[in-house]
């Protein structure tokens, strides 16, 4: 997901996920999972989100939406 505001519109919660790509420090991410099911939205390689486990995902829930803040090279900051 390179683009400031990304849409998903398929999803099969099994399988699907959604990779950021590192930008600049201070830069956002809108996702919009606008699927029935579950996204699962992974940090770059080798970074983290909220702090949390590297390389793991968060979930977005169907029909929800979150920014992700870019706070490091790899590393973003999520609000949902």
């Amino acid at each position: 997901l390179a683009s400031a505001l990304n849409v998903v519109t398929t999803c099969t919660e099994a399988a699907s996920g959604a990779l950021l790509v590192a930008k600049d420090v201070g830069d956002s991410i809108i996702v919009i999972n606008a699927t029935s099911n579950n996204l699962r939205v992974y940090p770059p390689v080798g970074g983290a989100l909220n702090g949390g486990t590297t390389n793991a995902p968060v979930n977005l829930g169907a029909n929800r939406g979150a920014t992700f803040w870019q706070t490091g090279a790899l590393t973003f900051g999520v609000t949902f």
